[in-house]
Formats: structure tokens, C-alpha cells, sequence
């Protein structure tokens, strides 16, 4: 069964649940792990988990007790802890908790169907049965485990009733490969190449043994090396029976001439060829991203070739590790069968590779011993689809066969390649066929009849062949992973697939393998791609299958929903007479995505159901014949789907139980008599004839859970477990009886055919008061002239006989009790509390229990044992009739027992120092409610998260838990200081002395005080006075901050201004280009208070003011240099002008006088041209890390301004502007690659315009950090 699981299930989390253990089977999520990553040790991880949802995995405390010590093993970067039940150090076989952990700590998936119904008598009754058997503890009993050595093809795990020595399991641990070849063989067109073994292999003197494995042949199928049977490491040739063979080519040339006798010309070679692909396949397997080298030592592997036991096969046999597997490589194309090519299956990688895969996914899928749990129809066809990929997945990695990315040529990777004599004989298409018939898909992939051409999908199982087959059902699965290899890439594919060998649970279906991929996937890409995958073969989101016996799943070809609005279905699951029916599983689709069990009253609630319509919805289950609800129509307000369900009487899962002593013989296999009372008609009860008084069949006999009246009954009748279709029941009689011991009564009788096989099929039948039924089979569908004579040897496939379902219906004899119960709940204080209980009908018996203990009979009153102080408790209690039909839902109390005073603890609390308003606070205890006091005052009733609104001031707070006993006489107290008022701080200097500026602060407040300043820059900690140097010239603001203890802060500011730059000199009054006269009067200024220094054609500057008399002037060029010397330094750029006197012939004009200034401006006596430029200046660094520097110009509007700057004679950066008015500021940015910290920028200003005279200016900064 399935179970959301309450606080952590969403839409892609599964917990499905073992039926027969009610504990958690798999527990995982489809998108992603079930936690984040954590830190500690992987057992410590794995067991906090169970712990937290141990109620939603169906694990009691009691069941924890159980686990033995935590194992760890790590496999393909999975961490994986297992704990093993035991009893009195008797393990459990079938049961134990698996956690699978990430590297990082998250936990993937929970498996392992742990126990909760454990034998506490563990003295067993009968002695072992073999010398090999072991006391073990399997379902729910005392068993032993042994090896049942039948032949070399028939190797078997055993598992016997240590009380009644009843079979309980016989499972063949040999695989078997059937026709099955690939590349890499003798061929005739290509030269053999000689090899050389690497040291690595360890290679033994004097025979094909090396540290992993031992190659002989065993021609006399004895299953050891007798003599002539080793080969010795060498060089032998090949001899090709091309003439004789069956199905001979030159490239593939048959190894023997398919007769006795003809089988040993080749032997050594064989046996070499067969050492040397083992060995490298084996290399292959040990390395990353697989990682599996699983035979050495003590359990390297037994190679045998040109094994005479059989024909057109190869097996391999995996035992638990520590024991080495056999493979054995056999002959096929014998002569008169046209099928295969005569050739020694030793010689071909293929079949090679894929028995020794069979040996990867043994060991790595397994029961609690280690036993391989591969054997339900769909895990074993997943078991050969695993060994077609790895092997196929090598051959193309190394290039031996090609895998074409073209899409159009496919059927390339064919397993049949060298063995098939006819196409498509050892699969029936190739592993790279796509899903459809585009193209030539129906010629290279022409599927079978029964399906038709194209790849396989999920709907195509058991009817690729016509029933379940594992290698044909395998090629569905061979073909998803083929996919997967293309969508995701090789390397990933491998990862994913051999991880999630290890995170799936025993005996997988296809959707739990899909699931453990998923499970293994680190992104939410792959995650995505893998879907894409699956879906396409239709193992999509809402595909379903029962279990892994499920030869009928359903195909779905969606994506998991995309987010969105979801909604509910909703419904009530009754009986045939109207009464609710509880238990019942209803899923959509029958995925364990969605699904809901029904609650005593037959109700279910699905949620997070996105609106659409679905298939089919499922109902069934607990001992409920299924019913489909088809095309189901869910829409945004949800949908209610009831359902009408027909108990099945026989059912195991709705009580009864099977209580014959025959017909366990396949038990083991899963086909015993379980199998025809498990509600599934894809699982088979097989049974042989028994020699008691002549052949005959055996009976099987059933408890049904209460007294019915017989109304009806159905069988399926097929053949399943590998029979043949005739094995299906034929003749056929049903008895009954109140008690087992009679009298039995015959009630129904009579014989199928073929056409009533794959169906359930009605029998009328009635009868009083039946509480046990026997079906007794009395012939299959088969000749059984064989099995009617005690004197002839029966042929088996003529003696088996197959029954599929057999279901009894039927109304019980009374309705069921319902129990009444009064007692004390909530918190009590009495150690040992009493109930009383009574029912509806009289003579009603009870079976109570307190927690997980087992139910067991008793009367009212009932008093408990004496309980533990603070611990919780549940009593229940049902109702038996005199029928033993119980209540369908028992009577409970929950209560715990307070019977000492309370603890408290805080939780959390606010600082010791705090500005919240209000303050909160939350605690936790041990009692039934709290008190709480503030600031000294009475405990008032309170709850955790309580909170008030304080004024400022110390403030106390405490609180205590209180039950039924009293009260906390140590409540948990907490003092604290509430502060809302920000610190006052106020500026109480701030002083300039050239570059540096030092500023005084003070600060208040009632609680520490943390300082903090910033001057053009990140705020610092910092102490009154702060002081700081070298500051370019400019406003400079300075900010204080002061932030006290509860995190109140206030700030001030203030302002100052930093003025160390010398004056810029500049020119107001200059002559014109062409002076035409010999006097004239400069007039000049500076930017700050300075004196000035003059110098005319060159000359030694001497001390000048303006206006400065030019008078006497010769003809020709002049220059004049004005130097401004001030406090703060002499002008590095001084002011120039240029120009040229020129005399006309005519009396010379006045000289012009320039405008007053400090002095009386001259009366020009001609009308100069006007300066473009007057001034430029800029700050005296720029950042390397911005480049950005701005200049700041003077001069005559409309003159054009250009800016070129440079390092050397590099240009770093060129701006142009046009004054618009007579001052303007022209941004420069200067490219950085260029700068370095000190290096000197030199900005060359070049003013000009009409009519103006053109003047030159040059700036210097340096370059900061």
C-alpha cells in the first residue's frame, strides 16, 4: 500500500508502504532528496530521519529496538547505512532499514520493510536441515536458510519453517541468458591480434587463473576442473566449420560443426578469447562512474566454456558475496535448427558481457542476506535489459560497434549480431530502436506481431511474447536506458543507472527503478531530461503498476505538472451491501503519486490533483476486488468519484489466511499458494502432482477472516511462473466447511478451457456458515496421460498446474461489534489507569493493547502496568464477536502521565539590551499549560510566543509550566533593559590647519555607546578628537555617528572647507596678436591674494602689479610671462601671451589701457582682440580607479575648448567644449589601463575662436590608488 506521508509528502515524495508489514517499503522523492544536506556520521543521519517521521515510515519505537549495529557501505558516491532486525542475535531474513545518504549529508531514500511483528520464542523445533542452514527469523517466524544443490542449473536458496519444516522459499539463484550475441568475435575478414596479459590481472603459472576469475572448460558439466580441462595461456590458432556449420559467414565463421564431437577443435582458444573478455570487461566495470569489482579472492568468478550442459544458452549463478558465481558459456547452432550460427558462446563479448552484468546487478539488488532479489516478472526482465546496456553501453564506448548519431540510421546495436543465423532470433529488435515507425523503423525495428514495429513502450509488457518473458520483456527496459544514454550522455547514464542499482528496493518494477534514477540524479536538468526519457516509453508521471509482479501496468506518457492550481478528489469506497469499506487504496492511474486510503467510514481525500482527465482512477486493495473508474474528469473545483467494491472473502490482504501443507514447492519463486489469494491476477500459484495414492494434484485450503454465507466465487485459471499456457487449471472442485476439521462439503466443481484463461471467471455456489474453503485442482489444461500412471516418470511441463486468482464472496453472519470505551485521557497523574470498555452485542469477547504491543484478550476493567512519568500513551481496545469478526475501528485513549512537577526552558528571548516594542518570548515544558509574570508582578495563564510593550527601563520576565501536580518551582526568569531613545551627540569642534582637518565630539546615553566617522569615505570606529591629513582642497563634510547598546543610533555633520592649492594667475587685459603700437598696459589678477612676478621676452622675472607698462616695444614677436606667487605656493602654470608689434606708416596710435582693476584702466588706443581663454584649473589628483577628472575653465563665450591629456608622450584621454558663458566645467575620462598610482598626467587646455586671441594652457595631476 501507499501513504502520503503527512508533514513532508508533496506531489513527487512517495512512501509505499509492504503490505504484509505495514512498514515503509520506499520512501523517496521524484525531484530531488528528502532533506537538505546535514553534517555527522551517515548511521547518525539515516537513524535522525527514521526518528522524525517514524510514525509516516509505519515504524513504532519498539521496532527501533529491533535494529542491530549500523552498517555502512559507500557505492557510486551513495552512502548507504543498514541496520539488520534481530531476535536473541537471530536476524531477520526478509526484513531490515536501509537509509541511502548523499556525500552531502542528504538522505535520498528509506527502504527494507522492516518487521513489526517479531516471534519472541526463538528455540527452534526441528534440527537444522542441511549442514549449511542457518537459524533465521523470516516472515514472522523461526526458519532456516540453506543451499539445495540440484544440478548446475539449479542451484537454490531455500527457506524452511524451523517448527513445521514447511517450504517458505525456493528461489534458483542461477541466471540464465538465452540467444544472446554481439561484436567483438572470430571473423575470417578481420586477423586475430595478439594480446598480452597486464600484470594487473594476476595471472596464475600453468592455466587461464588469475586474481579474479578461473576459465576452463567443463565439457562433462560437472561444475569443477577435472584433468585436460585447463587451457594454458598461449597463442592458439582458430578452425572455422564454414562448410558444415549452421548459418556460416567469412566475418562470421562458426566455431564448432553443431554435432557431438566437433565441439573441442577449438577449446583452448575459446577458453583464451573467453579469459580475455572477461577480464577486460571486468576493468571496464571496476572503473568510475560504475565502480563495481565485485569478484576477487575468495568469490572470483568460475569462467566455464563449452559447458556441456546445455545448448543455445549461458547463465550465470551469483551467490551472496563471499562465495564465488559461476558463469557457464555453452554451444549453440546445433545441426537441424536454422536459428543460430554454430558457435562457442565463450568467443562473443556480447553474451560474455552481459552474463558478467548479470553478477553486477546480483550483488547489488539483494535481500537482507545478500541474496539476489531480482525474481518477480519485472525485476527479472529489468535484470536482462541491465546486462543488454552495460554491455551494449562498452562495445560502442570502445568503438567496436557504432551507434550513429544520425537518426535515421538505427537498429545498429543489435544483441543478435553473431548469433542470430536468422534475424531477430536473440531479441527482436536491436537496443537503439526509437518509440514509433517514422522512417525505416518498421523494416530494422520491426517489433513482434503481438505489438507491431517500432520501440517498445511500458504497455508492450508481457505482450512483446505473449506472456511475461524476461528477455523479451528486458528489451523494453534495455531500450528506456539506451535513451537515457543519448539524452543525458554515456558517462551520466552509467552513473545514474548503477547508483540507483543501490537505492532501489528488493525485487524493483520498472517505475521503482525509474524512481531510484531519479533518486540518483543531482540536478534539476537531469532530473528533467530523465523524465523526458521515461515518459516517451510510457513510464511517464502517471503510469502505475501493482507491484513487480504486475504483468499488465499502465502506460503514461506525462511529464510531472508543470505549477499551477490544483485540487482534490474526493469520494466514499462501500460494499455490495452499502457498508463503508476501510483500507481501501484509490490512486490515480494506480501510481503511488497519488493516492489516499479510505478511513472507517470507506472515505478518501486525493490531493494536490492537477485539473484534467485522468485515464482511470483504481480502487481496490485490502481484500477488495479492483474496480477502474475510466476517463475520469477532474476540473478546477475537483471531482468526487465514488466506487462500489466486492469483498473478496479469500483475500489475504482482508484477512484470510492460506492454511494448507502442500503445494510450497515454488514458494520461493513467488509462486506458491499465496499467490492465488493475493488479489492479483498476475501472480500464479504452480504446483506438481504428488505420489500419494497414485499422482495427484494438491489441495489448497483457506481460512477466510469470519463466518460468511457463501454467495459466489471466480478463479482465474491461467498458467503463469514460466509454464506453458496448457498448465492452466482444467478439471477442478471447491469444498467448504465451518471448521477445518469438517465436514467438508462439495459446493462448486467442473473444467476450464483455454477460453476462460486471462479472465476471472464467475462460479455460482452457495453455502451456509463457511468459514474455511479448499479448491481442489484435479487436472491442467494439458494431456496428463503421463501423471494418471504411478508406474511412468511424470514430464514436468505436463505436470505442472497454475491457478492465477481465486476469489470467495459472501455476507457474514453478523455484522461486526462496535466497542464502547470510557477512561481517563489528556494528562492524567495515575501511573496505572483503568478502562472500561463494553460492546453491542452480547457474549462479545475484547483484545486490547497499549501502544504497539501485540493485541491480545482481555476484560473490562482493565488497569495498565505501571507507566513512566512525562510519557504519552494510546490504549486501544476492539470488540470480537462470537464470529470473530472484530470492530473495523478500535476504541482508543491517548493520555500521558504527569505524576511529578514540571520543567521549563526558554527558547528564545530578546537581547539583554533591547529597543523591541513589544518584546517576545517563546518556552517550552513538560507540563500541561504555563504562567507567566512580568517585572515581579503575579503569574497570569500564558503561551509560548507571549509578548507585551514595555516602556524603557530594566525589566524582568519569568515563566513556569504547570500540570496537574503543581506548578515549576524553578520557573526559567530572564532580566533585560529596554532602550528606544537614540545617544545625543553633538559636534564640539572642527579645525582646519592646511591639509588637515581635526573634529571634537561628545556623546550620551544611558546604555555603552559604539563611535563611528566618515570624511569622503566608508564609516570607521572611531575617538574623539579624529583627525585627518592630506586632504585635497574643496568642501569636505564630516559625519559622526553614535549607535548604543539596543541599537538606537543618531548622527551629526559638519562642514569645512580645505584651500591649499597656489593661485592660478590670470590674464584680464591683453594686446591683440598684431600690436600697431609700442606701448601698452597688461593687466592681470589671481585666483587668490598673491603678489606677482614678470618677465617680457625671457628675462628674468622680476615683481610686478597690474597694470604692467609695455611701452617702447620694438617691431616683431613678444612674449610676456605672468607668475602669481601666494601663501600657499607659486603658480605652476603661469599665464602667457603672445604677440607681434607692427609699425604702420602713419603716426603711431595711443596705447590701448586696459580696464581698471586695483588701478585706473588706460584708455585703449586700439580695440584688441578678446582671450578665448582666461583661466583652467582642476583638482591636483585623480582616482586610478574611476579616471575621472574634471576641469574648470574661464574665457570668452563661444570660444571651443580642447582638452588632451597625457602620461608621457601616451594620450590617455581628449574632451572638446564650447563656453557657452564666460565659465564652464568640461568632464574628462581618462583610460585606466593606462594609469598607474603616482604616475604624472599632463592636461593640455587649447582655447580658441573668431576674433579671439588663442591661448595655450598645461595642468598637471597625479595619479592616487
Amino acid at each position: 500500500m501507499a501513504l502520503a506521508l503527512p508533514a513532508f509528502a508533496r506531489a513527487q515524495e512517495i512512501v509505499d508502504l509492504d503490505p504484509a508489514t505495514d512498514t515503509v517499503r520506499v520512501a523517496a522523492r521524484l525531484d530531488g532528496a528528502l532533506t537538505r544536506p546535514a553534517s555527522g556520521t551517515t548511521a547518525a543521519i539515516g537513524l535522525r530521519y527514521v526518528r522524525e517521521h517514524r510514525a509516516a515510515l509505519g515504524l513504532t519505537a519498539a521496532d527501533l529496538q529491533t535494529l542491530g549495529d549500523a552498517e555502512v557501505e559507500t557505492f557510486a558516491g551513495i552512502r548507504q547505512v543498514r541496520w539488520r532486525q534481530a531476535v536473541d542475535g537471530i536476524e531477520v531474513a526478509d526484513a531490515e532499514l536501509r537509509v541511502s545518504v548523499a556525500n552531502d549529508g542528504r538522505v535520498l531514500n528509506v527502504l527494507g520493510s522492516p518487521s513489526s511483528e517479531l516471534p519472541t520464542d526463538t528455540t527452534p523445533a526441528l534440527p537444522e536441515p542441511a549442514p549449511d542452514a542457518e537459524l533465521k527469523i523470516y516472515d514472522g517466524r523461526l526458519a532456516y536458510r540453506y543451499r539445495d544443490v540440484v544440478s548446475r542449473d539449479a542451484i537454490y536458496d531455500v527457506i524452511t519453517d524451523a517448527d513445521t519444516g514447511k517450504v517458505l522459499k525456493r528461489t534458483n539463484l542461477v541466471r540464465h541468458v538465452e540467444l544472446r550475441v554481439w561484436d567483438n568475435h572470430p571473423s575470417l575478414d578481420v586477423a586475430a591480434k595478439d594480446f598480452t596479459v597486464p600484470s594487473s590481472w594476476g595471472l596464475l603459472p600453468g592455466r587461464l587463473e588469475s586474481s579474479y576469475m578461473h576459465v576452463y572448460s567443463d565439457r562433462n558439466a560437472n561444475n569443477r576442473t577435472d584433468a585436460g580441462e585447463d587451457v594454458t595461456p598461449g597463442v592458439y590458432g582458430f578452425q572455422d566449420f564454414n562448410s558444415v556449420g549452421v548459418g556460416c559467414e567469412t566475418g562470421k565463421p562458426c566455431g564448432w560443426n553443431g554435432e557431438a564431437g566437433g565441439e573441442t577443435a577449438n577449446r583452448e582458444q575459446n577458453a583464451v578469447q573467453a579469459f580475455y573478455h572477461a577480464n577486460r570487461f571486468r576493468e571496464w566495470l571496476a572503473t568510475p562512474p560504475i565502480g563495481f569489482d565485485g569478484f576477487s579472492g575468495d568469490d572470483k568468478l568460475l569462467l566455464e566454456t563449452i559447458d556441456g550442459e546445455d545448448y543455445d544458452n549461458a547463465n550465470m549463478y551469483t551467490p551472496p558475496e563471499g562465495e564465488s558465481p559461476r558463469m557457464q558459456m555453452f554451444l549453440w547452432g546445433q545441426q537441424g535448427s536454422a536459428r543460430f550460427r554454430s558457435v562457442n558462446s565463450g568467443d562473443d563479448a556480447s553474451i560474455l558481457f552481459h552474463e558478467y552484468a548479470h553478477g553486477l546487478t546480483s550483488r547489488l539488488v539483494t535481500d537482507p542476506d545478500g541474496y539476489v532479489a531480482l525474481n518477480t516478472n519485472q525485476a527479472g526482465a529489468m535484470g536482462e535489459g541491465w546486462s543488454d546496456f552495460y554491455a551494449k553501453d562498452y562495445l560502442v564506448e570502445k568503438g567496436i560497434e557504432t551507434d550513429s548519431a544520425d537518426p535515421t540510421k538505427i537498429g545498429e546495436v543489435h544483441m543478435g549480431v553473431y548469433m542470430d543465423a536468422t534475424p531477430n532470433k536473440t531479441r527482436y529488435e536491436a537496443i537503439d530502436c526509437p518509440v514509433g515507425t517514422a522512417g525505416t523503423t518498421t523494416t530494422v525495428c520491426p517489433g513482434s506481431s503481438r505489438v507491431g514495429a517500432g520501440g517498445f513502450t511500458y504497455g508492450d509488457f508481457a505482450k512483446i511474447y505473449g506472456s511475461a518473458e524476461v528477455h523479451a520483456d528486458g528489451e523494453i527496459w534495455a531500450q528506456t536506458l539506451w535513451d537515457l544514454r543519448r539524452n543525458v550522455g554515456a558517462v551520466d547514464a552509467r552513473r545514474l543507472i548503477t547508483r540507483a542499482l543501490v537505492l532501489s528496493p528488493p525485487e524493483p518494477s520498472f517505475l521503482d527503478m525509474r524512481n531510484a534514477i531519479l533518486q540518483a540524479a543531482e540536478t534539476e536538468a537531469l532530473r528533467s531530461a530523465i523524465w523526458q526519457v521515461f515518459a516517451a516509453r510510457g513510464m511517464g508521471f502517471y503510469a502505475s503498476t501493482v507491484d513487480g509482479n504486475d504483468t499488465a501496468p499502465l502506460e503514461d506518457f506525462s511529464l510531472p505538472p508543470a505549477p499551477g492550481p490544483r485540487t482534490t478528489i474526493t469520494g466514499r469506497v462501500t460494499d455490495s451491501r452499502g457498508t463503508p469499506a476501510p483500507g481501501v487504496k484509490v490512486s490515480v492511474g494506480g501510481a503511488d503519486i497519488l493516492t489516499a486510503t479510505t478511513d472507517a467510514d470507506g472515505r478518501y481525500v486525493i490531493a494536490d490533483v492537477e485539473p484534467r482527465t485522468y485515464k482511470n482512477v483504481l480502487v481496490g486493495g485490502a481484500g477488495f476486488n479492483p474496480v477502474v473508474k475510466t476517463d475520469v474528469v477532474v476540473g478546477t473545483g475537483g471531482a468526487v468519484v465514488d466506487a462500489v467494491v466486492n469483498r473478496d472473502w479469500a483475500a489475504r490482504q482482508g484477512g484470510a489466511k492460506v492454511v494448507s501443507d502442500r503445494g510450497f514447492e515454488y514458494a520461493g519463486s513467488g509462486c506458491g499458494p499465496n499467490a492465488a489469494f493475493d488479489g492479483l491476477r498476475s501472480t500464479t500459484w504452480s504446483t506438481l502432482w504428488q505420489a500419494v495414492s497414485g499422482w495427484r494434484t494438491n489441495d489448497v485450503e483457506v481460512e477466510l477472516p469470519v463466518a460468511i454465507n457463501l454467495t459466489g466465487l471466480a478463479i482465474d485459471p491461467s498458467a503463469g511462473c514460466f509454464d506453458s499456457a496448457s498448465s492452466a487449471l482444467g478439471q477442478y472442485a471447491v469444498e467448504t466447511a465451518s471448521s477445518r476439521s469438517g465436514p467438508w462439503a462439495q459446493v462448486a466443481g467442473g473444467t476450464f478451457t483455454s477460453t476462460h484463461r486471462n479472465k476471472l471467471n464467475p462460479i455460482a455456489a452457495t453455502a451456509s456458515n463457511v468459514r474455511y474453503v479448499r479448491l481442489r485442482p484435479i487436472s491442467s489444461q494439458a494431456s496428463t496421460s503421463l501423471c494418471d500412471e504411478p508406474t511412468k516418470a511424470p514430464t514436468p511441463e505436463r505436470c505442472w498446474l497454475d491457478v492465477s486468482q481465486f476469489s470467495v464472496y459472501g455476507a457474514p453472519l453478523a455484522p461486526r461489534p462496535v466497542t464502547t470505551l470510557d477512561g481517563p485521557s489528556g494528562t492524567i497523574d495515575d501511573e496505572t489507569p483503568t478502562f472500561t470498555f463494553s460492546s453491542d452485542q452480547a457474549g462479545a469477547g475484547f483484545r486490547c493493547r497499549l501502544d504497539a504491543d501485540a493485541f491480545r484478550a482481555c476484560t473490562s476493567p482493565y488497569t495498565t502496568r505501571p507507566l513512566g512519568d512525562g510519557e504519552t500513551h494510546t490504549f486501544e481496545v476492539e470488540a470480537v464477536n462470537a464470529y470473530g469478526d472484530s470492530d473495523l475501528t478500535s476504541e482508543k485513549r491517548t493520555f500521558t502521565v504527569q505524576s511529578s512537577l514540571p520543567n521549563t526552558q526558554l527558547l528564545t528571548t530578546p537581547g539583554a539590551v533591547t529597543r523591541d516594542r513589544p518584546v517576545r518570548f517563546t518556552f517550552s515544558g513538560n507540563g500541561n499549560g504555563f504562567a507567566c509574570s512580568w517585572d515581579g508582578a503575579a503569574y497570569v495563564p500564558c503561551e509560548s510566543g507571549t509578548e507585551r510593550a514595555l516602556d524603557d527601563g530594566p525589566r524582568t520576565f519569568a515563566v513556569r509550566a504547570e500540570n496537574a501536580v503543581g506548578a515549576d518551582p524553578s520557573p526559567a526568569t530572564y532580566a533585560f533593559i529596554v532602550d528606544t531613545a537614540a545617544p545625543v551627540i553633538a559636534i564640539s569642534r572642527a579645525d582646519v590647519v592646511r591639509d588637515s582637518a581635526t573634529f571634537g565630539f561628545e556623546t550620551t546615553d544611558a546604555t555603552a555607546v559604539t563611535v563611528t566617522c566618515a570624511l569622503g569615505g566608508a564609516p570607521v570606529a572611531c575617538e574623539s578628537p579624529r583627525t585627518y591629513s592630506g586632504l585635497a582642497d574643496g568642501a569636505w563634510t564630516f559625519t559622526v555617528t553614535a549607535t548604543d547598546a539596543a541599537g538606537n543610533r543618531a548622527s551629526a555633520s559638519r562642514t569645512v572647507v580645505v584651500d591649499v592649492a597656489p593661485p592660478d594667475t590670470l590674464l584680464t587685459w591683453v594686446p591683440p596678436a598684431i600690436l600697431t603700437a609700442r606701448d601698452f598696459q597688461l593687466a592681470f589678477t589671481a585666483t587668490k591674494a598673491a603678489t606677482f612676478l614678470c618677465s617680457l621676452d625671457g628675462a628674468v622675472a622680476t615683481p610686478c602689479t597690474s597694470p604692467l607698462a609695455l611701452s617702447g616695444l620694438s617691431e616683431g614677436g613678444h612674449s610676456v610671462v605672468v607668475t602669481a606667487v601666494g601663501e600657499t605656493g607659486t603658480d605652476p602654470t603661469p599665464a602667457r601671451v603672445d604677440f607681434t608689434v607692427v609699425i604702420p606708416g602713419l603716426p603711431p596710435a595711443p596705447s590701448p589701457t586696459p580696464p581698471s582693476t586695483s588701478t585706473p584702466r588706460p584708455t585703449p588706443t586700439a580695440t584688441p582682440k578678446r582671450t578665448a581663454l582666461s583661466s583652467a584649473s582642476s583638482v591636483k589628483t585623480v582616482s586610478r580607479r574611476t579616471g575621472r577628472v574634471t576641469v574648470k575653465v574661464r574665457g570668452t563665450a563661444g570660444a571651443k575648448v580642447v582638452l588632451g591629456a597625457k602620461v608621457g608622450s601616451r594620450v590617455v584621454g581628449k574632451a572638446t567644449r564650447t563656453l557657452r558663458a564666460t565659465t564652464s566645467t568640461v568632464p574628462l575620462t581618462l583610460d585606466k589601463k593606462r594609469l598607474k598610482v603616482g604616475a604624472t598626467v599632463t592636461i593640455t587646455v587649447k582655447a580658441t575662436g573668431a576674433g579671439m586671441t588663442a591661448v595655450t594652457r598645461s595642468l598637471k595631476i597625479r595619479v592616487k590608488a
